[in-house]
């Protein structure tokens, strides 16, 4: 699925273009996003801005009523955490021209399938996110990673897609 994702991306960085990749029925979804450059040109810490600009829509997202707060936007955060999700693939690449990063995030079986929510999006474990921070809980009863730590927490409770550790 990975080299899916990275075909598509590489004809995204010629184009300039974002496109969707899934036309009816292909049994994945797909999360994907166009960024410009970071001022060091960093292609990683790039990647780390779109995924997290997915993952601030839980903010938006109602745990108990899985669904989002009215009028907000929250499937591309709920497909990045979607549990029954068993395989991903993503794929990156950067425009010659300009340096913009496309990312493309295939995922399947796809998630956001009405009425699935409630089982398929829980709620952040806070062991997960000390233990991310290389803290525990006999640290303090209340830990706030630094920003530095938090970089891959978004991707903690996904069964597939794990840590990412940006350097």
């Amino acid at each position: 699925m990975s080299s899916k994702a990275q075909k598509f991306t590489d004809g995204f960085a010629i184009t300039g273009k974002l496109e969707v990749t899934c036309k009816g029925s292909c049994g994945y979804g797909e999360n994907y996003a166009m960024g410009a450059p970071t001022k060091d040109k960093n292609m990683t810490a790039g990647i780390v801005i779109l995924i997290d600009t997915w993952y601030i829509q839980s903010m938006d997202y109602d745990y108990t009523a899985g669904q989002g707060k009215p009028g907000k936007t929250i499937d591309y955060f709920t497909a990045l955490v979607w549990k029954s999700t068993t395989k991903v693939g993503i794929g990156a690449s950067v425009m010659a021209s300009n340096g913009n990063i496309y990312l493309l995030i295939i995922f399947s079986p796809p998630g956001n399938s009405k009425g699935g929510y409630v089982k398929n999006v829980l709620p952040p474990d806070d062991s997960l996110a000390l233990a991310a921070a290389g803290k525990n809980e006999a640290d303090s009863p209340f830990v706030v990673p630094t920003s530095t730590e938090l970089i891959g927490l978004s991707k903690l409770h996904h069964p597939l897609l794990g840590y990412f550790v940006y350097n």
